[in-house]
């Protein structure tokens, strides 16, 4: 059946995606609404489910892999024949849909202009008219929010709506005393690298329980400070407590997010990160506040991990699993798997000219080092669950897998890859 001038309405179907707070809008390439921006989607083939034209759409529209959730709205668009929207139009519309909207989550690939698209964009709701959209789509995806956040795919972040994905307190110890024995060296290495010196005032956000802030106390002396920061009041008790236990008198520690850390403005020598911004639906704007705790010249250094650095030789079910898995879980948190080799150019985007940077392969052989995507797995297994991205049989399969590959010295395992970047600040 034909679109323009159709003998009956014709059925279309629409797919709203929320990543990080943003919603992706593609710009049409065809009437009707050529050149304006709107919700991807299309016309319902012959012999498809609803669910099923929109899964079709958004892969031939933006190059995304969904999983359609619920409803949103189900309206008719009308346009006669000058192609104005008109609520009761005479006979013989140009076009004639009826329009099924759906909330949806991505799967797998990457937001891409493709077919009968122009451009894409991701917006924020407060950033909507600016794309001078129909009120029928601005009304759609004002109700796409409000789905989001009550079904808690649009996290805000370091206090997210959604939990943090690891666990926490006396739970977590036992992987982050692994975590800290593998890289607990280099970030030695790299804080001494970018300055750290006695004297020094100090801040780490995202400390967990203080293993590094601890040793950074060691190193500024008396004559410094060092605070931590954490959302986690179960890691900062831990902290405090290995704090006492060091008669560290120079290190404390306040519960707070990344993007508001409430620490004085304009008032430390250095400020550092490890494995913070993979968490963080706005990595752009944590990094904003750790600059604002910066003197003029104080140093900024943060270390992040990409999940491409994860496989091993020999390859493996487990470890192709794993980074499949993570990626999965990641898009539903809005975080990236790849934001360590993006930390270069955030660091630009702050203010910060002349990064230098520095990337780390860790690769082990042996030990209880080689067991700690086994532990994260364990751990994330709640949030792993609740994105869908895998099932309690198969994460129990995979466990006993990695545990046999961490007895086998045969098996390289490439644990990680982290990129350390550090600048002034001007």
């Amino acid at each position: 059946m034909a679109r323009e001038y159709p003998e009956r309405p014709v059925v279309g179907i629409g797919g709203v995606v929320i990543e990080g707070g943003r919603a992706l809008l593609i710009c049409r390439a065809s009437e009707p609404l050529r050149g304006h921006w709107s919700i991807p989607g299309g016309t319902l083939e012959l012999g498809e489910s609803l669910q099923q034209g929109v899964v079709r759409e958004m892969r031939e529209e933006t190059g995304l892999e969904v999983r359609v959730l619920d409803v949103i709205e189900v309206f008719d668009r009308i346009f006669h024949e000058e192609g104005q929207e008109v609520r009761n139009p005479p006979r013989g519309p140009r076009f004639h849909y009826v329009i099924v909207d759906y909330l949806c989550e991505r799967i797998s690939g990457e937001a891409r202009a493709a077919s009968d698209v122009t451009d894409i964009a991701f917006a924020r709701e407060e950033e909507l008219e600016k794309f001078q959209l129909t009120p029928t789509a601005t009304r759609v995806l004002h109700k796409a929010f409000v789905m989001a956040r009550e079904a808690e795919i649009m996290p805000n972040g370091y206090h997210a709506d959604k939990p943090y994905m690891l666990a926490t307190g006396e739970k977590a110890v036992s992987r982050l005393e692994v975590l800290g024995r593998i890289f607990g060296p280099a970030t030695r290495y790299l804080l001494t690298a970018a300055g750290l010196c006695s004297g020094m005032r100090v801040a780490e956000i995202g400390c967990g329980t203080g293993l590094t802030a601890q040793w950074v106390s060691t190193q500024v002396g008396a004559g410094g400070s060092v605070v931590g920061v954490d959302s986690s009041s179960e890691q900062l008790r831990i902290a405090e407590k290995n704090a006492a236990d060091a008669g560290a008198t120079n290190l404390s520690f306040r519960e707070g997010s990344a993007y508001e850390t409430g620490l004085p403005r304009d008032s430390f020598d250095l400020v550092y990160s490890r494995f913070l911004l993979c968490h963080l639906a706005e990595p752009a704007k944590a990094l904003a506040e750790m600059s604002s705790l910066l003197k003029r010249g104080g140093i900024l250094v943060c270390e992040d991990h990409d999940d491409g650095g994860i496989f091993t030789e020999p390859p493996t079910h487990a470890y192709q699993r794993l980074v499949e898995i993570s990626d999965a879980v990641n898009r539903s948190h809005g975080v990236d798997s790849y934001i360590g080799l993006k930390l270069p150019r955030l660091f630009r985007e702050a203010g910060f000219g002349r990064p230098e940077v520095k990337v780390n392969q860790i690769a082990v052989l042996r030990g209880e080092e080689k067991r700690l995507w086994e532990l994260t797995i364990r751990e994330a297994a709640p949030a792993i669950l609740a994105a869908h991205a895998s099932t309690p049989e198969e994460l129990d399969a995979i466990c006993e897998e990695m545990r046999r590959i961490a007895q086998d010295e045969s098996i390289l395992l490439m644990l990680a890859r982290v990129t350390q970047v550090w600048a002034r600040k001007a």
